[in-house]
């Protein structure tokens, strides 16, 4: 285990994630001082803040899955492994955090690890450390989605593929944290938007299936008061959409729609 966290380079992969991950960034002095007593053979002090690190992050990611604060705070640690499970499914060891990772947390919390056992115990936990980062990026927690589209949408927009621009617009209600420096690329899809190209594949979707139709109506009312799209020009061509019959649609499958865009990203 020691030789796969130093070939790995699983120190500074913590690093660099302090620098690029907001559910780190808002936590990196508590890390950079846990990841120093790792370095430092100081084994008790580095598990006991890796601990909490843990904790916090998951804390964090309960509330970007949807679920209040307020309810999140009221929490206990196996409630929160519980939401992450139903949401994370198979990319979330539900067993692990449920029985093992408990275990451990309990030795750390009591000061019951004995010499023997204090290397594996640490390394393991800075392993969960990583872990728990890589549960962060999960392309499960919406505004990681949010972010992607956004990304794609910039790059395949300008091939008419247009699926990913319109699953950012559709993602209206999600916030992306300002940490992220996002605003100039937003900034660049009204352009898309109010292409022709895009329109005509609108058109397309709207004379579709009963589920593409359902996804042009949900399109058209989020456009009406999205602040990125206010211009005359977009304006006109959403009230122009919404000539036609929209009337017993059944009820827009978000996820089911977004999940060709995202099923190939770990």
């Amino acid at each position: 285990m020691k030789s796969y966290i130093s070939d790995e380079g699983v120190i500074n992969e913590l690093e660099e994630e302090c620098r690029l991950n907001h559910f780190f960034y808002s936590r990196q002095e508590t890390i950079q001082e846990a990841l120093a007593g790792y370095r430092d053979n100081k084994r008790i002090l580095f598990s006991s803040i890796a601990m909490t690190i843990i904790e916090g992050i998951f804390h964090d990611i309960c509330i970007a899955l949807g679920t209040s604060e307020n309810e999140v705070l009221g929490m206990g640690f196996q409630e929160k492994v519980n939401i992450m499970k139903k949401y994370l499914d198979y990319h979330f060891n539900h067993e692990y955090y449920s029985f093992k990772f408990r275990l451990l947390r309990n030795k750390v919390a009591h000061g019951l690890m004995d010499a023997a056992e204090a290397t594996e115990i640490t390394d393991l936990i800075l392993l969960d450390v990583r872990d728990a980062a890589k549960l962060s990026r999960s392309m499960q927690i919406p505004l990681n989605q949010k972010k992607f589209f956004l990304h794609q949408a910039l790059k395949e927009g300008k091939k008419g593929d247009f699926r990913y621009l319109i699953a950012f617009v559709l993602m209206k209600k999600t916030a992306v944290p300002e940490f992220y420096g996002l605003v100039d690329d937003e900034q660049k899809t009204p352009e898309l938007v109010g292409s022709p190209e895009f329109w005509d594949i609108i058109d397309v979707f709207k004379n579709g299936v009963a589920m593409e139709k359902a996804m042009v109506y949900s399109l058209l009312k989020i456009l009406k008061d999205h602040p990125l799209f206010d211009t005359t020009d977009i304006k006109e061509k959403r009230v122009s959409g919404l000539h036609g019959s929209f009337k017993n649609l059944p009820v827009f499958d978000f996820d089911k729609f977004i999940e060709p865009l995202t099923n190939y990203i770990s």
